[in-house]
């Protein structure tokens, strides 16, 4: 596709900074020798990373996930419903009488099931009644199984067999084989008519699971379907007519495989896309990622040879669960070292094995193999079924997609239909990997074959088997395309968007690079679950520390290298590794049992042992395999070694499988004989696998042209310190980064662009040093705070970043003097698919038709109807509502109403007061709104000489079939919730006469003046800690009320407070006011809009000021 030149090509290079709630983005433009000269665009845009109700960490997507079930269950059976009444006309059945019973349907039940009815109008009002409560309560149905499987009798379920067994005790008689559901209840109900059926049903008296009327937790369908059998047999009714009853009453529509038609084909075959859960997809990803492995052999390297592979395969697919096997495992069964793999086998710069980088398993496998009691028979058939049926089992429970046309189909529909209900039930929560793969399950198939018989990798076996070019790769997808993850979504789209608009205004960028936390592509209650982890971890090490200080190191300073050398002595049961010595806080020392070549250390707790002071120094720099061998040291060897470890103390809180791989761990280092490589470009690259993915994604899209890395985030904030480029900028607050300005995003994004692989290796190894300073005689502890690289030409790249970063430290100063650093969130300007209201359901507060109302109450009528049947009443008064009329009669929807009638209000049902509330009726009664608001629009109006101001919170509920409008020139209708619970100076007033100004959302930028009718209270005090300034930014998070909205500092962020405060002890009285502030300040519309004179400031995907559209898109305004 030919894309539109720039409107102003630049040499640019793009920085992305990815956080938990943020993305910093910068395009900086560059010289042709690589210096920053101009900052085109500065961005710190802030999201919620999808999250709704913070507190539970309720993502949105969940929750419109429950209200769309929700209403598409509702939806469902009210036309089910309505299909059976339809049916009954159909059929000839008469409309049943009208009783006072009110167990009238279940006594209608049991008298078909026991009694011939020979009148045909009779029989069919029983059928009618019987029918309609049976459509209402049917039980639960496996959703594998269709409703056809119903038009047969059954066998009666556990639950019916267990009800039928307590009825029977408690009555003291026995029921013949065949018994209904409702003769059972009806002989209940008439042994003792106090108690409900079910739980917290009908009465206060709660039943208890020995009652005789108490149903149980559940039935199941076919306890009810052997119900309308025996009717048949009892009735005489055709065969034909009993299909169709069940059919109707029955009648399901399961949503499970609805997304198969939407999912991505195979760019070789054209064949679907195989789930990650088939046992194919797992197999190839252990044989993809076995060639890449590198074996380090005779000077060079070589692939594995098709044995070494098949080995490590075979014992890769046949893993037990438990602790996931390292590269460390396979070097021991291939029978190599493991320092001689590389490639995707290659150890990070602490030559530990992260996750993404551990090779793959059989994760189905060890999931079939977990599974509950209820799920047994499953997971046997599972360990003896063959790869065919078990991806075939695998697309039945992901895709509904029944294979009928081979026996690996066959075999998966069988093992699914021969489960018991508790085996179905838990087969629902089976945890089984998510995702797609990139293949058809017969192009892995093949690849698969190909690599266990031949030498090359995937890209050979590509060429080979389906003749693809050497270019070719598999399409990437959208850098904006969702994965489905919120927090992920949210950081794709920003990017996407930031990306199309850069190279629409300045071209193809010559650079992107991307600067991640390690937190920034999960869940937020990940982030939420991995912070309350540290936070204990902290807090341990802190009470660790204390007590080191108290006990053992009295008048010295404690450090955490202190508090390591403590738990390795207590691991160590006071033992040296080394020697077998006794040793104690006082006599010992930290050895890196391996040391690195080059610079730095291996500081991990695999790699840290507490030794004896001789042994230390005799050891120097050595490998310990390597010195054990040549001291004659006593006590000292690799086999001596490995003995102690046997008998170390398990630290607290490590399970028993990672505790045996801790120890594995180090018995590897112990027996290592080659010193840890040197830090290197791949040691410095990001492996989380979403990072990658966006790696992926921006490559594919910009090609060769681009340069695209990603860098973990301790590289930026390394490089932020060895340049005291923090400490320059102006934030607020004052220098150094204390993230309460939010625009740090923006700089890190901008300091990144100046990263390359020279860089970031220095970068790394000053990280590594000081990391290891503790472990290092006092003279060199603050060796790395002056290293700038291994070798001179290292060094001179590193000054001439330095100097670089001193360019661009001017530009950021001149940025942000000139306002162009933005701290900016994107607009939710469509309706959105979540929940519309609260999920508490509250009654309704009744009245008859002919009392009297006043305008309040009439505002608090249920229905829009019957609001507009109530306010066109001849006796209907704008300023005092309904008088009490016993002779009014209304027409809501057609339907007539007289004076005894009821009608429902919103309110407080237990006090029978009717309350005007923002709410929804739902199934006869009441729910709030909540902060379901879509927009506020703005009104101006003067009233004695004076201008007023006020705004329209237009709720989502009163736009919902205006959903393919243009949702913000709809005009309102006095009925809405929204006009109804408006300020009456709006809700009550015609609209045309006010004058509209404009709307505002919920992440809108407001500039303000902050006059001294506005600058009061907390916002005063605030203000003047932290400098704020006459003219201040502010964000709109939401609409309070009628009258107040909320809002926050645009460019600051409550996430910094706590550091700030350390830096600045002297503002500790000012904090409260502060802290008010951050959270919400909700002032006045009138207020704000009438003292403050904002400016209302979008803006586009680059930051800049939109201040009109051709495409419609919003601009900004001013309230002047």
């Amino acid at each position: 596709m030919n894309k539109k030149p720039p409107r102003d090509a630049r040499n640019y290079r793009v920085g992305i900074d990815v956080g938990t709630h943020s993305v910093g983005l910068a395009a900086i433009e560059y010289d042709e020798l690589g210096r920053p000269t101009e900052i085109l665009s500065a961005i710190s845009q802030i999201h919620d990373s999808g999250v709704l109700e913070p507190k539970t960490n309720t993502t949105r997507l969940a929750a419109s996930g429950v209200a769309r079930r929700t209403r598409r269950l509702v939806r469902r059976r009210r036309r089910r419903l309505l299909d059976l009444e339809a049916k009954f006309k159909d059929w000839g059945y008469a409309e049943p009488d009208e009783s006072t019973d009110p167990y009238a349907a279940w006594r209608a039940r049991a008298r078909l099931a026991t009694e011939k009815i020979n009148d045909q109008e009779e029989l069919g009002k029983a059928l009618t009644l019987a029918l309609r409560h049976l459509a209402r309560h049917r039980g639960w149905r496996n959703p594998y199984h269709s409703t056809k499987s119903l038009r047969a009798a059954g066998d009666a379920s556990e639950q019916f067999e267990a009800y039928k067994k307590r009825v029977e005790e408690s009555l003291g008689k026995t029921f013949a084989e065949g018994v209904t559901v409702s003769e059972l209840a009806v002989a209940a109900m008439d042994f003792n008519n106090r108690l409900p059926l079910r739980m917290g049903k009908t009465t206060n008296l709660r039943a208890d699971r020995t009652a005789a009327s108490y149903l149980g937790g559940k039935l199941m369908q076919q306890d009810n379907a052997n119900e309308i059998h025996k009717w048949a047999r009892v009735q005489g009714l055709p065969a034909e007519r009993v299909s169709e009853i069940i059919d109707s009453a029955f009648k399901a529509e399961s949503p499970r495989g609805s997304w198969v038609n939407k999912i991505g084909k195979d760019p070789i075959n054209g064949e679907p896309r195989a789930p990650k859960a088939t046992d194919t997809f797992q197999r190839f990803t252990i044989l993809t990622t076995l060639a890449n492995v590198r074996v380090k052999a005779d000077g060079g390297v070589r692939p594995m040879t098709v044995g070494e592979r098949s080995r490590a395969y075979e014992y890769l697919i046949n893993h037990k669960p438990g602790e996931q096997p390292t590269w460390s495992d396979i070097a021991a069964v291939v029978e190599l070292s493991r320092g001689a793999l590389q490639g995707a086998a290659a150890l990070d710069e602490d030559q530990t094995e992260r996750l993404p980088q551990r090779p793959p398993i059989m994760l189905t496998n060890a999931r079939m193999r977990e599974v509950k009691k209820p799920l047994h028979p499953l997971r046997d058939w599972w360990a003896t079924a063959d790869r065919e049926s078990r991806d075939a089992l695998i697309l039945l429970l992901t895709d509904q997609i029944e294979d009928e046309s081979s026996a690996a189909g066959g075999a998966a529909q069988e093992v699914v239909a021969a489960l018991d209900d508790d085996a179905l039930a838990a087969l629902e929560g089976l945890d089984l990997p998510g995702g797609r793969a990139a293949y058809s399950l017969g192009t892995m198939r093949q690849i698969i074959d190909f690599l266990l018989g031949h030498n090359g990798d995937l890209h050979i076996a590509r060429k080979a088997l389906f003749d693809l070019p050497d270019d070719w790769t598999p399409p990437a997808e959208p850098i904006n395309a969702p994965v489905g993850n919120p927090a992920v979504d949210r950081v794709l789209k920003i990017v996407g968007r930031f990306l199309a608009a850069a190279e629409a205004e300045w071209g193809v960028p010559a650079q992107v690079t991307l600067e991640h936390v390690r937190e920034a592509f999960v869940s937020a209650a990940s982030v939420t679950e991995r912070d309350r982890e540290m936070r204990r971890r902290m807090e341990a090490n802190e009470l660790q520390r204390l007590k080191i200080k108290t006990e053992e190191n009295a008048g010295h300073r404690t450090t955490m290298a202190d508090v390591r050398r403590f738990d390795a002595i207590t691991r160590q049961k006071g033992a040296c590794l080394y020697c077998g010595d006794t040793i104690t806080f006082k006599n010992s020392e930290l050895d890196h049992i391996v040391p690195r070549k080059g610079v730095g250390s291996t500081n991990t707790r695999t790699n840290l042992v507490a030794v004896c002071i001789t042994c230390n120094r005799s050891k120097g720099k050595l490998p310990f395999g390597v010195w054990a061998t040549k001291t004659e040291r006593e006590g000292v060897s690799v086999e001596e070694a490995v003995k102690r470890l046997q008998f170390w103390t398990k630290d607290k809180g490590l399970g028993a499988q990672s505790w045996t791989r801790f120890r594995a761990d180090v018995r590897a280092r112990l027996e290592q004989t080659s010193e840890d490589p040197e830090i290197d470009g791949r040691s410095m690259e990001s492996v989380a696998w979403m990072a990658n993915e966006l790696h992926a994604r921006i490559a594919a899209y910009f090609g060769a042209q681009t340069k695209v890395s990603v860098y973990q985030g301790a590289l930026t904030a390394g490089a932020r310190n060895a340049a005291g480029i923090a400490e320059k900028i102006p934030f607020v607050g004052g220098g150094g980064k204390t993230r309460l300005d939010r625009r740090h995003h923006a700089v890190d994004a901008a300091v990144v662009t100046l990263l390359d692989e020279s860089v970031a290796r220095t970068l790394a190894e000053r990280n590594s040093l000081r990391a290891s300073r503790f472990y290092e005689p006092w003279e060199k502890q603050d060796e790395w705070k002056t290293y700038s690289g291994n070798g001179e030409a290292a060094k001179s790249r590193f000054a001439e970043w330095r100097a670089s970063m001193e360019s661009l430290a001017q530009l950021m100063i001149a940025a942000f003097a000139d306002d162009r650093v933005v701290v900016m969130e994107n607009l939710r300007l469509r309706l959105g698919s979540g929940r519309v209201h609260e999920d508490t359901i509250h009654p309704l507060v009744k009245r008859a038709v002919s009392s009297a109302f006043t305008r309040d109450e009439i505002d608090a009528a249920s229905t829009p109807a019957l609001w507009h049947a109530l306010t066109r009443d001849p006796d209907y008064s704008k300023s005092d509502g309904l008088p009490e009329n016993p002779a009014r009669r209304i027409r809501v929807q057609g339907q007539h109403l007289g004076p005894e009638d009821e009608i429902g209000f919103f309110g407080d049902a237990k006090k029978d007061q009717i309350q005007r509330k923002a709410a929804l009726a739902v199934r006869g009664g009441w729910a709030a709104l909540g902060d379901s608001i879509h927009h506020a629009r703005i009104y101006r109006w003067q009233e004695k000489g004076k201008a007023k101001w006020g705004m329209l919170r237009i709720f989502s509920a009163d736009l919902h079939r205006h959903r393919n409008e243009d949702l913000f020139a709809v005009e309102p209708d006095a009925s809405w919730i929204s006009m109804r619970n408006a300020h009456p100076s709006i809700g009550r007033a015609d609209l045309s006469e006010l004058e509209y100004v404009g709307w505002l959302v919920a992440g809108d930028e407001l500039e303000v003046k902050m006059t001294s009718k506005v600058r009061t209270g907390h916002v005063a005090v605030a203000s003047d800690a932290l400098e704020l300034g006459e003219v201040q930014r502010w964000t709109v998070t939401g609409f309070m009320n009628e009258s107040r909205i909320s809002v926050v500092p645009t460019q600051l962020s409550a996430e910094g407070m706590a550091r700030f405060l350390e830096l600045r002890p002297d503002l500790a009285a000012s904090a409260p006011s502060v802290d008010y502030v951050l959270k919400r300040w909700t002032p006045y519309i009138n207020v704000l809009l009438g003292h403050g004179s904002p400016r209302v400031l979008r803006r586009d995907a680059l930051g800049r000021l939109r201040a009109h559209s051709q495409s419609h898109l919003p601009v900004s305004w001013s309230s002047d």
